[in-house]
């Protein structure tokens, strides 16, 4: 197994000495310092692994703020496991207060599942808990911790189980491409906002101006009721994400569309994409512009293959595409936040030297009585699931473009 623990000098000296700096408040460093130095997350194998959960001052929108790491990485590092066999994972905990791991999705004992409170006591300041369990299942997954605010700050990584059988699928190459939401704000700070008002971050609201639009495109009588209907409700058509761009860093595998993290692949392999959906608020909407996608697995779940232009992914949700270009060409890997305030952006490329711009976001999709679960008899398949076969239709967050 490769163990990533291991810091360099240059980079604990570089810690501490920020470390100390954020704690005091006196930080004067330029806009441009960077000490996220990983560029993709690490990959560690085997059936015992050691990893630590520790904090590291990160750089994301040129102001260092200290995250909440496992190795010294965010995201964490993933975890290749293999199916039948059993894993050991020795979880040391260096930073002030509890912390934990929860292993999302993974069949395993009661005692092992890593949420405080329920399962097991929480692993305390300096201590070292041992989760152990044997692997009974195969595909994409992930885990994050369950405790406090510390997903929000850093503290999740991707799980890629390989089936004790022959793989099932036909690809020739694999890339994990985990999505997030970072933010600069204390994750405490945001909260105590929304419990003042739980549109403190949406820019978007309704106004007079667009009342006006709808006149013009529906009428008055419909635009008036439509609006009284969402008002008797207490409503907004468009309270679509409680906590926005406005404070949100959307990332890419830890990367920011400044700095886009890149899978490489050659002119006419198939390459699976293993998205998670990591993010402690974002639903994202995700297309790769000039490609089509082959929806292959949802949730760690082989699926009917479905070939999609766009697909909506939500919270703690993934799902696992191939593509095959067939030019020799950059492509990006756009991850548009449902309330588009922003985007997360990756580049799926032939020469590690190119990326393609981020295309246009689309225009905000204000909410339907569809989208609150109302109006179900006029409801069809597209608009709340993927067609699969034999006429049934398998939930999604949201409905995959055709």
């Amino acid at each position: 197994m490769h163990n990533s623990s291991s810091i360099s000098r240059r980079g604990f000296m570089k810690g501490v000495a920020a470390t100390g700096l954020l704690a005091s408040g006196a930080i004067a460093l330029s806009a441009s310092a960077e000490y996220n130095e990983t560029t993709t997350p690490k990959i560690l194998r085997g059936n015992e692994f050691h990893l630590t959960i520790d904090r590291t001052v990160v750089n994301f929108t040129g102001t260092p703020r200290l995250a909440t790491t496992v190795n010294g990485s965010l995201p964490a590092p993933t975890l290749y496991w293999k199916e039948g066999e059993e894993v050991t994972l020795h979880v040391t905990n260096n930073l002030p207060h509890s912390s934990s791991i929860h292993w999302h999705g993974i069949i395993l004992p009661t005692n092992m599942d890593g949420v405080p409170g329920i399962s097991f006591p929480g692993i305390a300041p300096g201590e070292t808990f041992t989760y152990r369990f044997t692997v009974k299942q195969h595909g994409t997954y992930w885990y994050h911790s369950h405790s406090g605010f510390q997903e929000q700050t850093g503290h999740y990584g991707a799980i890629v189980i390989e089936p004790k059988e022959k793989e099932p699928l036909d690809y020739d190459r694999e890339y994990v491409i985990t999505l997030s939401d970072w933010s600069d704000e204390k994750p405490e700070a945001i909260y105590r906002k929304l419990k003042l008002s739980s549109d403190y971050y949406n820019f978007q609201q309704r106004t007079v101006g667009d009342f006006f639009e709808e006149v013009k495109e529906k009428g008055f009588v419909k635009a008036f009721n439509n609006r009284k209907m969402w008002n008797r409700m207490r409503m907004s058509d468009r309270d679509l994400s409680d906590v926005t761009g406005y404070t949100y860093t959307f990332l890419t595998n830890g990367q920011t569309p400044a700095n886009p993290f890149k899978a490489l692949f050659r002119k006419g392999e198939k390459v699976r994409l293993r998205f998670i959906n990591s993010a402690a608020m974002t639903f994202f909407d995700v297309r790769i512009p000039g490609l089509k996608m082959t929806v292959v697995a949802a949730d760690g779940n082989l699926v009917q293959p479905v070939s999609i232009d766009e697909f909506r992914i939500g919270v703690a949700e993934t799902y696992d595409v191939i593509v095959a270009p067939a030019e020799e060409k950059p492509y990006a890997i756009f991850a548009q936040s449902i309330d588009r305030s922003g985007y997360a952006l990756g580049a799926l490329t032939h020469d590690p030297a190119k990326v393609s711009e981020a295309p246009e976001m689309d225009p905000l999709q204000p909410l339907t009585m569809v989208d609150m679960g109302m109006d179900m008899g006029n409801m069809k398949h597209k608009e709340s699931g993927m067609k699969c076969g034999g006429g049934m239709a398998m939930p999604m967050g949201g409905k995959m473009k055709m």
